[in-house]
């Protein structure tokens, strides 16, 4: 196959090193962002020390490079056979934050909020996989005026936790710099 710019949306395509390189660091730079934000979301609301929050960070890197790779070269019928970045999500991120810091809260630790949200974790990911058996038949109830709706509810429920970033992020929330444009 030739080196073209119009193989840019071929499965096989080969395109030019100028056009790789760039193409290339945006889909790197997108999902290191979109993969390690909702970490330091969640992580930032229940004030969890630096060092788990590392490990938390590395460990979400590695899954997602594995699945990632798991989607790129299928096993059985695991896998799209495409360049699909696989990683965490940020649809949970509302829920997440109710459930880890109401629990955080009640047992006065971080502790008890991770683990409310990995209890919370597992039974919603055992749901979603018995849900998945019978997704064709929803479609009936789920139309596109539903699913939107709910896809741009989570997005507005989205925009406080924005907002306190924006402002400098939940470590200095507390203190007079909050807010403050500190460059000079």
């Amino acid at each position: 196959m030739d080196v073209s710019k119009e193989n840019i949306y071929r499965l096989e395509g080969r395109v030019p090193l100028r056009t790789a390189i760039p193409l290339g660091m945006q889909h790197v730079l997108a999902m290191y962002a979109g993969n390690l934000a909702p970490i330091l979301v969640v992580t930032g609301i229940l004030n969890i020390p630096p060092h788990i929050k590392v490990s938390l960070l590395q460990n979400a890197m590695f899954a997602a490079g594995a699945i990632t790779f798991i989607q790129l070269h299928p096993i059985w019928k695991i896998g799209s056979g495409l360049p699909t970045v696989m990683g965490t999500g940020s649809a949970f991120i509302p829920v997440v934050i109710g459930v880890g810091g109401q629990f955080a809260a009640k047992g006065g630790n971080w502790m008890s909020g991770y683990a409310a949200i990995l209890g919370a974790t597992l039974v919603g990911g055992f749901m979603e996989f018995m849900l998945g058996f019978i997704v064709k038949p929803l479609h009936k109830f789920l139309p596109h005026v539903v699913t939107g709706t709910v896809v741009t509810t989570l997005g507005i429920s989205l925009i406080p936790v924005g907002i306190r970033f924006v402002g400098g992020g939940v470590d200095i929330e507390q203190t007079a710099a909050y807010g403050r444009n500190n460059r000079r």
